[in-house]
């Protein structure tokens, strides 16, 4: 994944995520980037051959990668929160109605 909402989305179902962070530009570019690589509860892969590896090991069936503890997990649900305001599937409800306010 790199830099898409369906990170957040994927991060809020609990759903394996390795992030990619290491074009040559990321250096440069990575204070104006939603900060994945700063998040918990996921894997960040700073090479392909890091990339790779990890989704060797998933894919064989070893899932140890992705078993985070109770601190990473409250922090990842806090990173979602952030950009997820609310998420409990009401989130479009609330929008529509906030939306008809203005309107």
């Amino acid at each position: 994944a790199f830099q898409t909402t369906a990170v957040i989305e994927a991060m809020f179902l609990n759903k394996r995520v390795i992030y990619t962070f290491w074009d040559r530009h990321v250096s440069r570019l990575q204070d104006d980037l939603l900060p994945f690589h700063k998040a918990a509860g996921i894997r960040i892969a700073r090479s392909l051959d890091e990339f790779r590896n990890m989704c060797e090991q998933t894919l064989s069936g070893n899932t140890d990668l992705f078993t985070f503890s109770k601190e990473e997990q409250d922090a990842k649900e806090q990173f979602v929160r952030e950009y997820l305001y609310r998420p409990d599937g009401q989130v479009c409800r609330r929008l529509y109605q906030s939306l008809k306010q203005f309107m």
